[in-house]
């Protein structure tokens, strides 16, 4: 999942976006909301049953995988804005003129956390024809949503320069214009869009009129709401921007060196998706006022304050005092959630797994378990095959990676069957029992045999921390960050004049442009 004010990937037990600082319960509150709106409206057969496709992910795991760090803010925040424009362009383009052997340059999510209901139809593809695109029962949009407030203003004239160089709102020593709200506001909207695309179509129009639509929050248009959160998310980096000049911080040098680099990195967009400029390929997504120039702006402000409040929390000396104390003091609810202690670290393996091939008689029929025990027994002759090619080459890490890259079934097979940071009752049965055997060092190897088939595992890391401890530091980590961001925003109070608000609806333009 990302966050949905400044769209910084987020792990499932953070309390908190590490980035804006957001709240984990108001990103938990939407998603909830947003999970039991998609489950009223998409009703399934129970009949119905989706087939046993072949493995594309890491099928061992008894558990979701433990999470991964986050990417680079400016990296992350850069590819967002390729992953818009790159859906944008297909949408518009029908896909021509776009390299179908070059992959979009986008960072997707670490996590997937909010997905469609289990019982749900898959989504339709929303960019195949512009007819399709929205998908609305139209009941529901008999009659438009009346807002309190609008700040949709569909004529490219009226945004004239002296409408883009009003100020809406201010925090310390920044001041936010309408030329820089559209940055906040449209990320918001795209961030929403890129979480909940699985089935967007059935909680709003989003190609229609945000105004005239009644948000899944209640109470307000969707337009309201995406203001909301771009207010909310200038609040937290003007703050810290302000605090950061005063205090004399400066950005790390790779953070300086991504700043700089963004001329070339959105050139280089621009370029393989038929933009004639980099000004164009903003545009698509921010409105027909979006320069290189004008979002350099909003990047460096944005990049400063982020990369202050990391600074800040960096700044906390956390011990392992510390993680037992949270621990202990939140010990009912983090046991309710099924972290208990557990002090064996996590491990990265390397594994081939080598499945059995299905059989042609049916399950109850005559003959059916001796098929099965002789693809088993077939299974574990190739897996015995390729372990011993392997014990009699280089036997290293590299030549097991070769190895599962060539003939393990299992979604890791591309990384060279690396599976990293695996957790004691993360995995099978049978593979968890080998990983975890007391002992274990890094080279050990061996063949299991698990319900999906045989592993040749490579044991290739032993981390330093075990499962509960990197998790609970982290949320004690988040719990920091959280104070900070709340007592650099009381510092620097927001001030606004929303009355002065205006964006232009990219997103209906985006339509019109496909039609």
């Amino acid at each position: 999942m990302d966050c949905k004010h400044c769209g910084a990937p987020l792990n499932e037990e953070d309390q908190v976006c590490t980035e804006c600082g957001t709240p984990a319960e108001e990103l938990q509150d939407t998603a909830a909301e947003l999970t039991e709106t998609a489950a009223e409206v998409t009703e399934a057969p129970a009949e119905e049953t989706a087939e046993t496709e072949e493995p594309a992910a890491e099928i061992i795991f008894a558990e979701e995988p433990a999470p991964k760090k986050n990417t680079g803010l400016i990296v992350a925040l850069v590819a967002c804005i390729a992953a818009i424009v790159v859906l944008l362009v297909l949408l518009v383009t029908g896909g021509k003129d776009v390299p179908a052997e070059t992959e979009p340059p986008i960072i997707p999510p670490e996590d997937q956390t909010l997905e469609a209901p289990a019982d749900s139809e898959p989504a339709e593809d929303e960019t195949a024809q512009p007819e399709d695109v929205g998908g609305i029962d139209e009941e529901w949009l008999v009659q438009p949503y009346v807002p309190a407030a609008s700040y949709v203003n569909d004529d490219p004239a009226a945004f004239t320069e002296e409408l883009l160089s009003t100020v809406v709102a201010s925090c310390g020593d920044s001041e936010m214009t309408n030329e820089t709200l559209t940055y906040y506001y449209w990320r918001e909207y795209f961030t929403f869009m890129n979480m909940y695309s699985s089935y967007i179509s059935m909680l709003m129009d989003p190609y229609g009129r945000l105004d005239e639509q009644e948000a899944i929050t209640g109470g307000q248009s969707w337009d309201e709401m995406f203001m909301d959160y771009a207010m909310t998310s200038y609040h937290t980096y003007a703050a810290a921007a302000t605090e950061g000049r005063a205090a004399g911080y400066e950005l790390t040098a790779s953070e300086q060196e991504g700043l700089e680099n963004i001329d070339a990195e959105l050139e280089s967009y621009a370029t393989l998706y038929g933009f004639d400029s980099t000004d164009a390929y903003l545009q698509l997504s921010f409105g027909p006022y979006a320069s290189a120039e004008n979002y350099k702006a909003f990047m460096a402000e944005y990049t400063y304050g982020a990369s202050y409040l990391e600074h800040l929390l960096q700044e906390e000396e956390i011990s392992a005092a510390d993680v037992e104390a949270y621990y202990e003091e939140n010990k009912e609810d983090l046991i309710a959630a099924g972290l208990e202690k557990d002090d064996r670290p996590m491990v990265n393996i390397r594994h081939i797994l080598i499945m059995p091939e299905e059989v042609t008689v049916a399950e109850g029929e005559a003959g059916y378990e001796e098929a099965k025990a002789a693809a088993l027994a077939a299974a574990e002759a190739t897996a015995s095959d390729i372990y011993a090619q392997w014990q009699n080459g280089a036997m290293d890490e590299d030549s097991f990676a070769a190895l599962a890259m060539e003939h393990s079934h299992d979604g890791s097979a591309p990384n060279g069957g690396l599976i990293e940071s695996i957790r004691p009752g993360q995995t099978v049965e049978n593979f968890d029992a080998w990983c975890f055997t007391e002992g274990r060092k890094v080279g050990d190897h061996g063949l299991v045999e698990t319900e999906f088939g045989y592993h040749i595992i490579f044991l290739s890391g032993i981390q330093e921390e075990s499962y509960w401890y990197q998790t609970v530091k982290a949320e004690y980590e988040n719990d920091l960050y959280m104070e900070i961001c709340r007592g650099i925003s009381d510092r620097y109070p927001l001030t606004t004049d929303l009355s002065k608000a205006v964006i232009y609806p990219v997103n209906v333009d985006i339509l019109n442009q496909a039609q």
